[in-house]
């Protein structure tokens, strides 16, 4: 995936380095305008496990995909490769490397009840698992505003346009979609076409460079580019985020520590993404691409999948991609619990967050607010690397405050709610009794 030319992402990263200083807020007590996110308040788009379109949440019905992109199985340059090992670590989705076949690796999936987003399908293949229970999607064009030049998108959008009647000829039931990038200067009209074409929206957006990332939310400003997707297409369509779980040493991208992409992860939750595409497993896939991916036991050097020679990791390298497949293994059990949260409408009850401490970005801590069974439900991401005072206050007093999955986290009762320190990337799950 994502193989544009140095030219293009020359000017990308050119571009990041002209943009202005990081701010650094004051340490005085403040109110965050804009950090509780009130999206989906009527209902949130997602899917079943084959794609169909829903809007409310249905226990063992609705589906939300936790993907891991470049999957691979059976025997490929010398090593062994088995969907059971990407089913072990939570994911529920795979995207398979393109050099299998849909008959070759649909057995694997079906074994480890792992849904499909399956590449370039063929009319065959579309023929053959129209109806399939374990084909999520069919993916069919990959960066279109980064690979395709100005000049040649309308002739793109019609080819696209077109193989969308001939796999809807034959599949009624699968949503059919692209996959593009974070918006370039001067394609922003491109991108808003291609991040709206699909049944699905979907695209990436790789925040970590260079020798030190911050924060997600400036200057890159990692959620605006997902709230911008869910307000594009009016909060009606299903949005996978791709996030970045590798390092590209050759375009500045460098490997996220496990806090990043814990922050991440959560803040496309809080921001409304409902699927995750990590992107990507370590193997001589990615090494072909001068990318070191994530994997339980990468290996320094890989046998050559064309004539260039892959990228050999280091020793550091390798000890980030394990702990960077170890955290995700928990950010999906998580995730999973998560799940009859995410998709229930988003409650309208009123929260103020006030931040204490000097912070990288304005607004560095963002929150979504679920209800469900009499409890309040506070999903929050501090998006900086620098710990904050956080204070979460609702219309009256709860009666109980509690934080959700393994944190060490004690939050103190407060007049109208609680407050916390928040460490840097930070993510938390509030339980609220009212």
């Amino acid at each position: 995936m994502h193989k544009p030319t140095a030219i293009l992402y020359g000017l990308v990263l050119l571009a990041f380095t002209i943009l202005p200083a990081e701010v650094v807020s004051n340490e005085a007590r403040r109110e965050l305008h804009g950090a509780v996110q009130t999206i989906y308040q009527e209902g949130v788009p997602h899917t079943d496990r084959m794609g169909r379109l829903m809007f409310r949440y249905q226990n063992g019905k609705s589906f939300f995909p936790i993907a891991l992109y470049h999957s691979l199985t059976g025997r490929h340059k010398g090593h062994d490769y088995s969907f059971q090992q990407i089913a072990s670590a939570g994911f529920n989705t795979i995207h398979p490397w393109e050099g299998q076949r849909l008959e070759a690796i649909i057995a694997d999936a079906r074994a480890n009840r792992l849904q499909v987003i399956f590449h370039h399908p063929t009319n065959s293949e579309v023929k053959r698992f129209a109806n399939d229970p374990n084909i999520l999607a069919w993916y069919l064009e990959e960066e279109p505003t980064g690979l395709f030049p100005k000049e040649a998108i309308y002739d793109k959008l019609a080819a696209f346009n077109k193989r969308v009647a001939e796999i809807r000829s034959v599949d009624r039931i699968h949503p059919i979609f692209p996959l593009d990038r974070p918006i370039l200067k001067g394609r922003e009209a491109d991108w808003k076409v291609w991040a709206s074409i699909g049944d699905v929206s979907s695209h990436f957006h790789y925040p970590i460079t260079g020798q030190k990332t911050a924060s997600l939310a400036t200057p890159k400003d990692f959620p605006a580019s997902i709230s911008r997707a869910v307000e594009l297409n009016a909060q009606k369509r299903p949005l996978w985020m791709v996030l970045q779980a590798f390092t590209k040493p050759t375009e500045r991208w460098t490997m996220p520590s496990p806090a990043q992409l814990r922050a991440m992860t959560y803040a496309s939750l809080i921001h409304g993404a409902t699927g995750i595409i990590f992107f990507a497993f370590d193997s001589f896939v990615t090494r072909d691409g001068a990318v070191v991916g994530m994997a339980p036991n990468p290996i320094n050097r890989h046998r050559a999948l064309t004539k260039r020679p892959p990228l050999e990791a280091t020793n550091a390298q390798l000890t980030k991609s394990r702990a960077l497949w170890s955290e995700t293994k928990k950010i999906n059990g998580e995730m999973k619990k998560l799940t009859p949260l995410i998709l229930l409408p988003t409650s309208k009850r009123k929260l103020r967050v006030f931040i204490s401490g000097k912070s990288v970005s304005e607004v560095p801590v963002r929150v979504i607010i679920k209800e469900s069974e009499n409890q309040i439900y506070v999903i929050a991401a501090n998006l900086d690397e620098t710990a904050l005072e956080a204070e979460f206050q609702l219309a009256k007093s709860p009666k109980s405050v509690s934080v959700e999955f393994t944190y060490s986290a004690k939050p103190k009762t407060t007049a109208k709610g609680w407050s916390e320190k928040l460490e840097g990337f930070a993510t938390r799950v509030y339980r609220v009794t009212p």
